[in-house]
């Protein structure tokens, strides 16, 4: 999952995600 976080975040770093990708 943290990878998946690492890629959201460069590609929309934004707080909705993290949570969304975190959760």
């Amino acid at each position: 999952m943290k990878k998946s976080l690492g890629a959201v975040t460069h590609a929309m770093p934004t707080p909705v995600w993290l949570v969304g990708t975190y959760d």
